[in-house]
């Protein structure tokens, strides 16, 4: 069921709008991680479930415009490339994130010019320890789990978790079926079939590619909670090309 909330992310982006994913991932390791980082030890906070599944999905929605961008006037196989090499980016940000010194840049040229590169201005990080963001390999754990009036979801109990799931994928497919037979997707069928009538009969190809963009990820990013919060761990290493090729090949089947 959380490959099927993916999948019905994904049919927005390849199915209705026709533009083949190949990068999906990303944005479920987004979802993942911002679960992480809002209700862990990482950062010691513990914001509940609720709040974080709806701050997951816009994190991956605002990732999903930021690849939506630079990738409009791209199609067919040029398409698949980039968001190929964006899904193959993020695992490995999140992975090299355990180390971070950030200097002004300015500063950095002048001092290394001067060839004292070691007194430039640091920004973050500037202790005897770098910042240590996501942990790198180790991941992050424990995760908080959800909790509804006081019952808190527990590992190996394993009803609550379906139900939950099982209602988040049916609430899902309702908003996407009727978000289909609206105005903006009768748009993307449209741009899917024939990208240039579409065009000329008025539809905002870029606003609506980019719409398809970010709704598809959000969806991607509230599984990347919900599987954060069963699992209560996350790492890099479970967001590799896989994933993505599971979820497109659900979504063509």
């Amino acid at each position: 069921l959380i490959y099927c909330l993916q999948a019905l992310g994904l049919n927005i982006v390849a199915g209705y709008s026709g533009m083949l994913d190949l990068g999906y991932v990303a944005f479920f390791a987004i979802g993942g991680y911002t679960a992480g980082f809002l209700n862990s030890p990482q950062f010691d906070l513990a914001v509940p479930f609720w709040v974080i599944v709806f701050i997951a999905g816009a994190a991956a929605a605002l990732f999903g415009l930021i690849l939506g961008a630079p990738v409009i006037p791209l199609r067919g196989d040029y398409l698949a490339i980039v968001t190929l090499g964006f899904g193959e980016i993020v695992p490995i940000v999140f992975r090299n994130l355990e180390a971070v010194r950030i200097f002004e840049p300015i500063s950095m040229i002048v001092m290394a010019l001067l060839g004292r590169p070691n007194e430039a201005l640091c920004l973050v990080g500037c202790g005897e320890m770098p910042l240590n963001i996501t942990n790198g390999v180790q991941g992050i754990n424990p995760i908080g789990r959800p909790e509804i009036f006081g019952y808190v979801f527990e590992t190996g109990k394993y009803i609550p978790w379906y139900f939950l799931i099982l209602i988040m994928v049916a609430v899902a497919a309702f908003f996407i079926n009727h978000l289909r037979r609206s105005r903006i997707g009768r748009a993307w069928v449209g741009m899917r079939e024939d990208e240039l009538a579409a065009g000329a009969m008025g539809v905002p190809v870029v606003r609506t590619k980019l719409a398809a963009f970010m709704i598809g990820a959000m969806f991607s990013g509230f599984a990347g909670a919900f599987y954060a919060s069963y699992v209560s761990f996350i790492s890099p290493d479970a967001f590799d090309f896989s994933i993505s090729v599971i979820v497109l090949s659900m979504v063509i089947l």
